[in-house]
């Protein structure tokens, strides 16, 4: 089909088969692509277009029950999912306008989930595995996410079982096995009634397994639509673009806002403050959510102690050796801490004694002479000492 086809003149099932295989057709594509885009945007008004005919012909009742919708009518309760889906990936210019895209694409995911809700697709027991409780302990959440997880893994466990029986479309774009489901065209052939039968109760299950495991995903990307706009509401607002013959005066205005001009700055009575220790704005919400960049550093900050910490950056991830070995040596030798001599060259050398007594038998040298009176006056200390304190005099562990 062409994208200038008339979407107006086409029936529902036509309407939504031309978004599935719109969108599925780029599925893979960059969603930047001008080609990607257009395709994005037409399967998106048909998908507009079809949820819009469902209303008016109210297809779906909150008094029905999911045993009163054909097998074929269950295909179509994924309009809404199919319309936040693309609707999100269409491109957007500037912050107001995401803004806008995603609380469309929020009312379409809600729309999608009240009416499994309201159809019991999803058993209530089942329901509670996968509702998110909004808390911020990380332990809670931790299990949340493993729960869904395991819940997903099985119905997608079911719905690889069923894929044999009811479509021959083994691709695992969502949007070509949304299609898969929808009713064929007139004009296809119909098979025995037995066959028809057996199929269209696979496919009946198939359908539903595929609806709950959408439902699921489709929290998801609720979750992640409202961390989003929590991020957008505390972005900086859109600068609007500067007429024509306001240039000078627009970049005096900026310049005095990014405080160039700080004298002038200084006594503006129109000059806003945000907040905030630099008068930005806060660092950090009520909860203590950071809302902006900012860097921690000990209070009594000097200008040596930033450009200390600024050099620290970057650096080895180990300690770097301060001296070489030589001088590691040098200075255990200083220090006297290296022990030195031994062996037998030690033992073979003279002691003490027997130096003074080879140096007083040199008769007729002075040095003879020194070493005599060192050698008297050894011996009279030894004297003195030992009649002093007597043998065994120290030993007091036996008394």
């Amino acid at each position: 089909m062409s994208f200038a086809e008339d979407l107006e003149e086409l029936s529902l099932a036509e309407l939504f088969s031309k978004a599935l295989i719109l969108a599925g057709g780029v599925y893979d594509e960059p969603t930047n692509a001008e080609s990607t885009q257009t395709a994005l945007e037409t399967s998106y008004r048909a998908t507009q277009l079809a949820k819009n005919l469902l209303d008016a012909r109210g297809v779906f009742s909150t008094n029905e029950q999911v045993e009163d919708v054909s097998t074929h009518g269950l295909a179509f309760m994924f309009v809404g999912y199919v319309a936040g889906e693309v609707g999100g990936r269409l491109r957007t210019e500037g912050r107001d306008e995401r803004v806008r895209r995603l609380k469309q694409a929020k009312i379409d995911f809600q729309g999608f989930i009240n009416l499994l809700d309201a159809y019991s697709i999803v058993p209530p027991s089942e329901r509670e595995k996968l509702r998110r409780t909004g808390t911020r302990d990380p332990t809670i959440r931790r299990e949340e996410k493993i729960n869904q997880f395991r819940w997903e893994k099985q119905v997608r466990s079911s719905l690889e079982t069923l894929s044999n029986r009811t479509t021959s479309d083994t691709s695992s774009n969502d949007f070509m096995l949304i299609n898969s489901l929808l009713p064929p065209p007139p004009s296809t052939p119909s098979s025995s009634s037995s066959s028809a039968y057996s199929h269209l109760e696979a496919s009946r299950t198939y359908t539903l397994a595929l609806l709950s495991l959408l439902y699921a995903q489709t929290l998801n990307s609720l979750e992640s639509i409202e961390q989003e706009e929590e991020l957008l509401s505390n972005a900086p607002a859109e600068i609007s673009p500067v007429r024509p013959g306001e240039g000078e005066r627009a970049d005096d205005r900026s310049r005095m806002r990014d405080g160039d001009d700080n004298e002038t700055a200084a006594w503006r009575l129109d000059r806003v403050d945000r907040g905030g220790p630099d008068g930005r704005g806060e660092l950090m919400d009520k909860s203590g959510k950071p809302l902006r960049p900012f860097t921690v550093l000990p209070s009594a900050t000097s200008t040596d102690e930033r450009t200390r910490l600024q050099s620290e950056v970057f650096r080895a991830s180990h300690r770097l050796p301060t001296m070489s070995i030589d001088e590691y040596l040098k200075n255990e030798f200083d220090t006297g801490r290296v022990i030195t001599g031994g062996g037998k060259a030690s033992e073979e050398a003279p002691t003490t004694n027997e130096i003074l007594q080879l140096a007083s038998e040199q008769d007729g040298l002075l040095s003879a002479i020194e070493a005599d009176e060192k050698k008297r006056l050894k011996d009279e200390n030894w004297a003195v000492y030992t009649e002093e304190n007597a043998k065994g005099a120290g030993n007091t562990m036996n008394r």
